[in-house]
């Protein structure tokens, strides 16, 4: 993972960008000022989705890319909202819908929030905390010894 300085700020920047973006492209009429538009939030979202993932760890990955599968399949319900097509409705609901009940126990068995996951810097591993202690004796042995 890639800890960002004033990460926060530049995502909740872009964030803010393709909110004001969208709404100037529901509010237009005039295809000549939408398509740039749509090319400039397009290359917004591509750049907060590329920023927002690059500072996430290992562990958090799998979590975050169930999340942004949630994503699509609500956006796929969308689409057959505004195409009225009841199919697309219905997948994008239930892939939408179960990408966010595994995203929801995958956070609920690391014992994290959604938000944590996203927004929380990676915390690096404290060096020199642990205390050396006895474990107990043991027995050296070989693999021809084990197989009798």
């Amino acid at each position: 993972p890639t800890a960002l300085p004033g990460r926060d700020v530049v995502n909740g920047g872009l964030l803010l960008l393709n909110a004001l973006g969208l709404l100037a492209l529901v509010r237009s009429p005039a295809a000549a000022f939408g398509l740039p538009l749509l090319g400039f939030t397009t290359l917004s979202s591509a750049f907060l989705g590329a920023h927002v993932t690059s500072s996430i760890g290992g562990a958090d990955m799998p979590v975050v890319i169930t999340c942004l599968n949630s994503a699509t399949g609500w956006a796929l319900c969308a689409e057959g909202f505004m195409l009225t097509n009841s199919l697309l409705i219905t997948v994008g609901a239930l892939i939408g819908s179960s990408g966010a009940v595994l995203t929801a126990d995958m956070c609920t068995a690391m014992n994290r929030k959604i938000l944590d996951v996203i927004v929380s810097p990676p915390t690096p591993a404290a060096k020199g905390d642990a205390v050396a202690r006895d474990l107990g004796s043991h027995t050296e042995t070989t693999a021809a010894a084990a197989a009798r």
